[in-house]
């Protein structure tokens, strides 16, 4: 009977703070143009939107969440970005769990509040709570300042031990565990709440004092602007389309420094080497497709190796040579269109060696076979 009246309850507040928002001076909107994907304004950043996977305190992928993106206003990309060049200073990357949400995702939150029976998630993310307090208590509202843009739930990933910095407690957790300023926890995971916490500041973020994960941008662009577009590839490139201007290409020098120089300086042997690698790698790739690396239209994959290649000192070479077994994460994490990029890998001479690779990409000699001519042809460069 309580939790039927609650339910009750929970509708009446529900209708009333709609009627109560559409005559203040909120403002709804589906307009995607300020807003940028994340992973192309912060590419250090690690993505794991757990509103699009089942891992979250409903238990089921979110409303809205339809590919695992994340957006946000340029101003607070542009700031976040700052954050994340201090932290990885550091050792460190963000990892995102969520930014912007549109507000389907926010009705979402509050059609689940409204079902007393559905608890599925209470051990993992409300343990300490009952149903029936979260709404009055704060943890679910109707509306979101996520959904402003300008707001974003992140923490810290440790790259010398390949995981999350321990934080005391996991994202989204509805309690006093969560607060930044909780101090029944061990020292590290306090501090690493604060290196979290004094990096975010310092580049213009306020905090939420109930949520260590959780940070708005104080000059946020839209503070009364609440946006419903969905979390898709559609939406960023309805609202960004001079984004597909062609840029232009940067001189050999900057693209060797890019290209070969990341792998040479790759510490091979040392803790995390792996994870460096493989982000080196992507961080490579996003660089040559921003650039129109692979584009038939400028120059080919064999004219911008070569080109790069000339650009090395001997030792340079050398250490590039040793490091190239990241360019199996580079082509596997970027060439699943392989296909549409086959020209390019004939302009190269690499085209079977390709097909060969993508037939069996567990294949170690293929890979080997595809280092060993892209070498041959920076040897060819040296020589002539």
């Amino acid at each position: 009977m309580k939790m039927r009246l609650l339910a009750a309850v929970l509708c009446l507040t529900l209708i009333l703070g709609v009627s109560a928002f559409a005559e203040s001076d909120v403002k709804l909107s589906d307009d995607a143009t300020d807003f940028v994907l994340l992973s192309e304004a912060v590419p250090d950043a690690i993505l794991e939107i757990r509103y699009y996977s089942t891992y979250n305190f409903v238990g089921e992928r979110i409303d809205g969440y339809e590919e695992p993106l994340a957006f946000l206003t340029k101003e607070a990309a542009e700031a976040l970005k700052e954050v994340s060049d201090e932290v990885v200073a550091k050792g460190y990357r963000l990892k995102i769990y969520d930014a912007y949400r549109p507000q389907m995702a926010v009705t979402h939150f509050m059609n689940w509040a409204l079902d007393p029976e559905d608890v599925r998630m209470k051990e993992y993310f409300y343990p300490e709570l009952e149903k029936d307090v979260l709404f009055p208590r704060g943890y679910i509202a109707e509306h979101s300042g996520h959904s402003r843009g300008s707001t974003v739930d992140l923490t810290l990933f440790d790259m010398t031990t390949e995981k999350e910095a321990d934080m005391g407690g996991t994202f989204d957790y509805f309690g006093e565990l969560s607060h930044p300023d909780y101090t029944d926890i061990t020292e590290e995971q306090y501090a690493n709440r604060m290196i979290l916490r004094d990096a975010m500041l310092a580049h213009g973020f306020k905090p939420l004092e109930e949520e260590w994960w959780h940070f708005t941008l104080v000059d946020e662009p839209y503070p009364d602007t609440y946006f419903t577009f969905p979390v898709n590839s559609d939406s960023v490139a309805a609202g960004d389309a001079e984004a597909d201007e062609p840029q232009e290409l940067p001189a050999p020098e900057a693209f060797a420094q890019r290209f070969f120089g990341v792998l040479a300086n790759l510490e091979s042997g040392t803790a995390g080497a792996s994870l460096k690698t493989a982000v080196a790698a992507g961080d490579i790739c996003a660089f040559a497709m921003e650039y129109g690396m692979w584009n038939p239209e400028t120059l080919t994959v064999e004219d911008n190796m070569l080109a790069a290649w000339e650009t090395l000192g001997e030792d340079e070479a050398a250490a590039a040579a040793e490091g190239f077994d990241a360019v199996r994460e580079l082509l596997d994490d970027s060439l699943e269109d392989y296909e549409a990029n086959r020209p390019l890998f004939e302009d190269a001479g690499a085209a079977e060696i390709m097909d060969e690779v993508m037939r069996d990409p567990l294949n170690r000699l293929a890979w080997e076979n595809l280092r060993d001519h892209m070498l041959t042809l920076g040897n060819d460069a040296n020589v002539g």
